[in-house]
């Protein structure tokens, strides 16, 4: 049987060789070694690359930062010094020929400027530059008086030589003059281009037409960055503007010069997204029906600005970069490291700088190393393949001489054959300690075997004789622990019944006492003790009787159905009645989904939430009880599988919760695990001194009775919280039974009933006079007033009006108090006829 069941366990557990054991690990060990290895030098090259790119771009926007600091510094400190010259007089503004001579001058020493010169508030203007042909200087004057503005050629002096042209200009109505105006400070105007005239001035002053000047200057047109300042005389009036205009296409060549990388590319675009300079061959203007304007990012035929300015557009919709952005940009299936600098200065530029550095410049090295890598592990791989299987050879054979050696010893022990024969070893000699070592152990092995096999049978046979008597042993404990507990339960139903009618006979003479008018306060008090004792022993015993039941398993649930609202409001009352002599708020929230009429024992469960309750009021010195009662869920019983002992299937079920919540003392751990024992008790010993230490226990096993379970949850000081969830089936069409009710009307009788009020009496016209019960009967119903029991004086009610139909009238009038919590008034109307 043994041996069965272990060819089936191979049959069903996926058997690895011991081969491959060996050999897979010690591979994957050297693959695995050699890859991380590869891949650790992978990245750090990939980490240098990073590293070595950041640096190189960090010097290249260092260099492109610090010459547009440099370069575009010099018109605004030109402005600068011409206005230092208009205020110390060296330059007379109503000279036209003195101030275009000294503007000629600065023209010459500053040849990246296109135009220096000034307009005053009058439409006067004077200046030289380069304006006509990017190349020669020139002169220009501009009176209001004759309309017309004139270019002339000048001389190596700079005097004027020949008037070139002339032509009508009104500059005080262009918008970069008022612009300048309106800023009162230097600031930078729109960049502009210029068509570059065909002209030449020839070193004699003469002007040449030459068609082709692509051939002989090397451009057609130049794109120009104008700086204004308004100048003012020593009362703050103003002159007139300063202008100097300087060439940016010298700012590519600039670019051109630093090498990033050999692919690297450098740009420098506006925020609109208008080319200012680059580094690459693609030109930054084009015509556009005979206009010269400048390329923007978007339409540039350098497609690697386009690749990262569509990938900035992504990122920044609005181009809103406030500092350095580093982009990894995929251009022609390779990566490019890319940065982003913003530019400015304090005159208003605001430029963006892009670095494109491409990963193929720096990952050659790398992408040779990485093939060395792939090459080493694909050796390292046959390597340990090779001495796996070797290796793996040497070690098995042994092993597997041993393992034929073990199933023979299996064969044996199936057949339990120790006992008859010995086991034969036929093992070589190994070539490895180890395995000497084990082959040793396995002959040892099947000798201890043998003898306990022989053991095991005997051992057995012992152990089938002792169950046997241990079985009868236990046979009879159990028909005596029987006999004993059916005893138990007998005598206490038997002193249940003579303890309680001499207590309920104590109990009613105690409050016939308490209602004579005779008795002193100290007498009183000893009768308030007699009558406290004596219902503390009458809960004990009925407790201890509930108990017994509950452990005969003789406790039954008899179901009916009930009005679920005003039971809950009955059992609400009657608390918050102890509640409020505490001094304590009595809470209680109902789901308005609540059914009406449900199918559930009234008796129990009223004995379950009164017993929750009234520890939760008992506990509470401080703070607030609150009961709730939600609907967890309906449907059919079928399909809700429905636990609970009460047979309907033909009603829906609804789940309730039934949840108290004190701010009381609360539950320590330790005392958690005992609250739901017998005759256990928590909290002070003043408190427990007012209970018994069952009801718990008991509203526990009731609870599991309806197919629930009692949960609680506590903090110590803070309070606790008790709840169950109960499904009771739900009454569509209930019906009332006719009987006397109170509410101004007889079941069966026609027309209202009229209520004479004569102190604590009512009687009813068209109903019999009051007859009140015997004395006895008083005395009970009087005693549950003084609680506040208001459900147990209506069944007390009730069972008065079984004893004779002469007591309705008298039941009717405490039912009517009794609706209304009446308690006080109930009191005195059955203290009248006590007296």
């Amino acid at each position: 049987m043994p041996l069965k069941v272990a060819n089936n366990r191979q049959k069903t557990i996926k058997q690895v060789s011991l081969r491959s054991l060996l050999i897979v690990p010690f591979v994957l060990q050297i693959f695995a070694t050699v890859g991380i290895v590869g891949y650790l030098s992978l990245q750090n090259g990939q980490k240098a690359v990073n590293e070595l790119a950041e640096q190189l771009i960090d010097k290249a926007n260092r260099l492109v930062s610090t010459h547009l600091n440099t370069y575009l510094a010099l018109p605004q400190q030109i402005n600068q010094l011409n206005a230092d010259a208009i205020a110390a007089g060296q330059l007379n503004l109503n000279n036209s020929k003195a101030s275009e001579k000294y503007f000629w001058r600065q023209a010459k020493v500053f040849k990246n400027t296109s135009y220096i010169g000034f307009t005053l508030t009058d439409g006067r203007e004077s200046g030289a530059g380069r304006w006509l042909n990017g190349i020669n200087l020139l002169v220009y004057e501009n009176f209001p008086r004759n309309g017309k503005a004139f270019d002339y050629s000048v001389d190596e002096r700079g005097n004027r030589h020949r008037l070139l042209q002339s032509y009508e200009i009104d500059s005080l109505s262009l918008p970069v003059y008022k612009e300048s105006i309106k800023a009162g400070k230097p600031i930078w105007n729109q960049i502009f281009t210029l068509n570059v005239s065909n002209l030449l001035i020839t070193d004699d002053g003469k002007a040449l037409n030459i068609k082709d000047r692509a051939s002989n200057v090397g451009y057609e047109s130049y794109i120009s960055l104008p700086a204004r300042r308004p100048f003012y005389d020593e009362n703050g009036k103003l002159l007139g503007v300063l202008i100097v205009e300087i060439l940016l296409t010298n700012i590519n060549e600039f670019l051109r010069s630093i090498k990033v990388t050999p692919s690297g590319q450098i740009y420098i675009i506006e925020r609109d997204g208008l080319l200012v300079g680059s580094s690459g061959s693609h030109p930054i203007l084009h015509k556009v029906h005979n206009k010269v304007e400048r390329f923007s990012v978007s339409n540039s035929p350098d497609p690697m600005i386009r690749a990262i300015y569509s990938d900035l557009q992504k990122r920044f919709s609005n181009h809103n970069i406030k500092g350095d952005q580093e982009l990894n940009v995929i251009f022609n299936q390779q990566r490019h490291y890319v940065r982003v600098t913003p530019w400015r200065d304090q005159y208003g530029l605001d430029w963006l700088v892009i670095i494109a550095v491409p990963e193929s410049d720096f990952m050659a090295q790398i992408n040779v190393n990485t093939q060395i890598t792939i090459l080493l592990c694909l050796g390292a791989l046959v390597v340990a393949i090779i001495l796996g299987i070797y290796t793996s050879q040497w070690i098995t054979q042994p092993i597997l001489r041993l393992a034929q050696a073990s199933q023979a010893l299996a064969k044996r022990a199936a057949l339990a054959d120790f006992a008859t024969g010995s086991l034969e070893q036929n093992v070589e000699p190994l070539n490895v300690r180890e395995l000497v070592i084990l082959a040793d152990s396995f002959n040892h092995m099947a000798t201890q075997l043998r003898e306990s096999f022989t053991a095991l049978e005997k051992t057995n046979e012992q152990l089938e004789q002792w169950v046997e008597e241990r079985t009868s042993q236990l046979k009879i404990a159990k028909e005596e622990a029987d006999i004993a507990n059916q005893a138990k339960s007998d005598f206490l139903a038997n002193m249940s019944h003579e303890l309680r009618t001499p207590l309920n006979g104590i109990l009613g003479y105690v409050q016939i006492l308490q209602l004579s008018q005779n008795l002193n306060d100290q007498d009183r008090q000893k009768i308030d003790i007699i009558h406290q004792c004596s219902y503390h022993l009458l809960t004990l015993i009925n407790d201890v009787l509930d108990l017994s039941k509950i452990e005969a398993r003789k406790l039954e649930l008899y179901p009916v159905e009930i009005h679920l609202p005003s039971f809950l409001q009955l059992v609400v009352d009657i608390c918050r009645i102890n509640a409020e002599e505490k001094g304590i708020i009595f809470n209680y929230q109902s789901d308005r989904q609540l059914p009406i009429t449900v199918i559930i024992d009234e008796k129990r469960l009223r004995q379950v939430l009164l017993n929750l309750l009234g520890n939760a009021i008992k506990f509470t010195d401080k703070g607030e009880v609150t009961f709730k009662v939600d609907v967890l869920g309906t449907g059919d019983k079928d399909n809700n599988q429905s636990q609970s002992p009460i047979p309907n299937p033909q009603s829906p079920i609804t789940k309730i919760r039934f949840q108290i919540e004190d701010t009381g003392v609360g539950i320590t751990p330790e005392e958690m695990n005992n609250i739901f024992l017998p005759f256990e008790q928590v909290g002070d010993a003043k408190k427990q001194v007012e209970g018994t230490g069952l009801g718990l226990a008991i509203t526990q096993k009731i609870v599991c009775l309806m197919g629930s379970v009692l949960e609680v949850k506590s903090q110590p000081g803070k309070g606790s919280t008790f709840w169950f969830d109960v499904e009771l089936a739900e009454v569509k069409n209930w019906t009332k039974a006719n009987k006397l009710v109170c509410d101004g009307t007889i079941s069966n009788h026609r027309g209202p009933l009229q209520y004479v009020t004569q102190g604590a009496e009512t009687t009813l016209s068209g109903v019999k006079e009051i007859v009140p019960p015997e004395a006895k009967e008083l005395a009970v119903l009087y005693d549950l007033a003084l609680q506040g029991l208001i459900h147990d004086l209506l069944q007390q009610c009730n069972v008065i009006e079984k004893l004779d139909p002469k007591f309705a009238s008298f039941t009717c009038q405490l039912r009517q108090f009794a609706q209304k919590f009446q308690l006080k008034q109930i009191q005195t109307f059955l203290e009248k006829y006590l007296e």
